[in-house]
Formats: C-alpha cells, structure tokens, sequence
C-alpha cells in the first residue's frame, strides 16, 4: 500500500468511527471510486429504508474480503 493509500484510508477510518453512534438502521457507505466518489465521508450515514440493491462484494475489513454469497 502506497503512503497516499494509508492517507485515505485512515481518513475513511476516522470519518467512519465518527459515524459510531449511528441507529441500529443505519449506514456507513463507501464508493469504489476512492477520492471521485461522494458517499457517507461526505454527507454521513444513510438509513436503510433509502438503500436501493444489494451489496455483492465486501472490501473491509480486509480479513473476510470477498464476494457475498
């Protein structure tokens, strides 16, 4: 991982612990497109009656990356 990679992503780290005290319904969500996305680091959580889709891939935490069955 390249230093401007540990950048960002500690910063998404840090945005999402903030957003801990979330509801029980409630979403942090991230774009695939790094630093040309706006998602949850932008605007915060999300509540689950406004998700739309399924997720298909899980990225993090990197342990149990994959796709979801």
């Amino acid at each position: 991982m390249t230093e401007n990679e540990q950048i960002f992503w500690n910063r998404v780290l840090e945005l999402a612990k903030s957003q801990l005290k979330q509801a029980t319904y409630e979403f942090f969500v991230l774009d695939d497109n790094g630093g040309n996305s706006i998602d949850s680091r932008h605007f915060g959580c999300i509540n689950k009656r406004n998700i739309v889709g399924k997720m298909i891939y899980l990225f993090f935490p990197l342990p149990s990356i994959g796709k979801i069955n």
